[in-house]
């Protein structure tokens, strides 16, 4: 059989060495090649000289394939089957747009509305008619807002009979909930481990002056000292990840801000705590997305510590986002249903209601034919991004929002490698 090489292989030289990290975007495999077994890079018939079990695992792990087959073809078929066959359920439900604080760059088109009964009956029905087709193994819930603790009877409410039916019908339930913290005391943080959350998203935007400029509170709490004070009674009920908001006014910070909560802190050795970087959109002070890019490999050192390297390893990416996806689903707290959530709270955006959803409808099949620019597909690195949030690429031209990692990964491999070596040296 003829092969050739993958096109989505990534090589990284090694410092100081003629061995090369060999990494697969499609498959997230990894690979050190000293100088005997590297020729086949430059030259495919070389591979007729390696042993059968050599060649064997290179194609297994996807560093070469076959002669005739389409990369691009594959990679649509699997990522389309994903999206419109998915044994996942995803909803995610908005108990209210109001919030406790007043973020000066907030998507949410904010108004007073809270998801009564009545709705979230609706909003019951609407899940547990979905589960019923039996075709779903998995049943996915996000809480969001506004601030969906200010509204945490209704989460009671709806998980209840949800996860009752979930127990009783052998369907994984998963829930999380993004809140901006100053609600997570411990008494709601074991309401929501009661509630069977796994994991919580906590933000913040600096340290704790600017981040008090910029997350205020409106009983006037400092808003820095309280979230990191729930963080750290929360990550004894369930994971927290802290994203951390980055424009041109605090990026000189975000080092220091990082090396606090890694050091003093004490969140480096901390398991249940992860943190993500994320640039803020829509603002005059926000990045371009060249200098994020540049901003995100200069700080990719300090963010991405030793001490984690194996939870940063890639993992291969089904799809750009569950918006794509034709079981997912976005309810505001009226019942009004959208596709993203950054869509909550404008209303001509929807695709329906609870009870009365168009599948069908033009936003909806937009999402769902969405396919990254065409550029894309001469990039190495495109089953791990997919081309980005589609939402962002349509304020971009529909050119490209490539996944920050994918601007720093021969930083990532190299930082892998050295674990690598150590696990092998002591081994041997």
């Amino acid at each position: 059989m003829d092969y050739k090489i993958s096109q989505f292989n990534i090589v990284v030289p090694v410092d100081n060495s003629d061995e090369l990290i060999l990494f697969n975007s499609k498959e997230c495999s990894f690979v050190v090649l000293d100088k005997e077994t590297q020729n086949f890079l430059a030259d495919i018939n070389k591979i007729n000289e390696y042993d059968d079990e050599v060649v064997e695992n290179l194609i297994d792990l996807g560093f070469i394939v076959n002669i005739d087959s389409d990369e691009i073809e594959d990679l649509v078929e699997s990522t389309q089957h994903a999206r419109l066959a998915n044994e996942s359920l995803s909803i995610t439900i908005a108990t209210t747009l109001d919030c406790n604080m007043a973020c000066p760059y907030c998507f949410e088109h904010k108004n007073k509305k809270y998801l009564t009964e009545t709705t979230a009956d609706k909003i019951i029905a609407f899940i547990l008619n979905k589960l019923s087709t039996n075709q779903f193994k998995k049943l996915l819930i996000t809480w969001t807002g506004g601030e969906p603790l200010l509204n945490k009877d209704i989460i009671k409410y709806i998980t209840e009979p949800i996860t009752k039916h979930c127990i009783e019908n052998k369907i994984d339930y998963h829930a999380s909930i993004i809140t901006n913290g100053l609600l997570l005391t411990e008494e709601n943080a074991k309401f929501l481990q009661e509630m069977k959350i796994r994991d919580g998203q906590v933000t913040l935007d600096g340290f704790e002056e600017t981040n008090n400029k910029r997350r205020i509170a409106l009983n006037g709490y400092n808003s820095f000292k309280t979230i990191l004070k729930n963080i750290n009674v929360a990550c004894t009920y369930f994971a927290i990840v802290i994203r951390i908001n980055i424009d041109n006014n605090n990026k000189y910070e975000i080092k220091d801000l990082l090396s606090y909560l890694y050091n003093d802190l004490n969140y480096k050795s901390n398991k249940k705590i992860s943190i993500t970087l994320a640039p803020v959109s829509g603002c005059d002070s926000a990045l371009t997305l060249d200098d994020y890019y540049k901003f995100y490999r200069d700080i990719y050192e300090d963010y991405m510590i030793d001490d984690k390297v194996e939870k940063f390893y890639p993992v291969p990416l089904s799809f750009a986002c569950g918006a794509l996806c034709k079981d997912s689903y976005v309810i505001g707290p009226e019942g009004e249903v959208y596709k993203c959530w950054e869509e909550i709270g404008q209303k001509d955006l929807t695709i329906g209601t609870v009870d009365n959803l168009c599948d069908n409808c033009e936003r909806c099949q937009q999402y769902l034919k969405d396919f990254w620019p065409k550029e894309c597909e001469e990039c190495s690195y495109l089953p791990m991004c997919h081309g980005g949030c589609p939402i962002k690429r349509i304020d971009n031209n529909n050119k490209p929002i490539c996944a920050p990692q994918t601007q720093a990964m021969d930083i990532y491999l190299k930082k892998y490698y050295k674990l690598w070596e150590n696990e092998t040296e002591e081994c041997s």
